[in-house]
């Protein structure tokens, strides 16, 4: 006949055995998410880092071929292949020169350019390059790009917890120089 201690400590190696069972599944599905939002946040970064180097290219009145070559750059041949990128002019919006201030309203082509930066309030410091350099003439004209992908060609794994349809897009707005 089995001691009573025999019987309880196979009886408790049972239950860890079940509870592992249990447990496991969980601990996998967590681990798959936490996997693949790591994957969509590095490709949402990649995105980012890709419509800012085809900004600057195009800030500079850069050749079509020249941002393909900063796409491929940052998203590798593959991805890049597949990128959509879509080139916005924003125009200037009139600058009154006696204050200083942009206009809210829509300029003569109705776009509305962006705000950069806040206007100075007292405290604030006049060293902190938070406002876009405005152009001799009083007008600023910006580029916009949108790098866009989809997220099933943007990301590694099959792990991403959005629609597979879905699109990430990265957004740069630079000044034309």
């Amino acid at each position: 006949m089995p001691s009573l201690s025999t019987t309880t400590r196979a009886r408790r190696r049972g239950i860890a055995a079940i509870e592992l069972l249990l447990i496991t599944p969980v601990f996998l599905l967590v681990l798959a998410g936490m996997i693949g939002f790591a994957d969509l946040i590095i490709a949402e970064q990649k995105m980012d880092q890709a419509s800012g180097r085809v900004a600057r290219i195009a800030s500079m009145g850069g050749s079509e071929d020249q941002m393909r070559e900063a796409l491929v750059a940052v998203l590798g041949p593959e991805r890049a292949k597949h990128a959509k990128i879509k080139i916005r002019v924003i125009k200037p919006q009139h600058t009154d020169a006696h204050a200083g201030d942009q206009h809210d309203g829509p300029d003569e082509h109705g776009q509305h350019a962006e705000r950069l930066g806040n206007d100075d309030e007292p405290g604030d410091n006049d060293n902190d390059n938070t406002h876009a350099p405005r152009a001799a003439c009083g007008h600023l004209e910006l580029i916009e790009v949108c790098v866009e992908l989809d997220v099933s060609r943007a990301t590694v794994t099959k792990l991403v917890p959005v629609c597979r349809t879905e699109t990430i897009i990265g957004r740069t707005v630079v000044q034309r120089q």
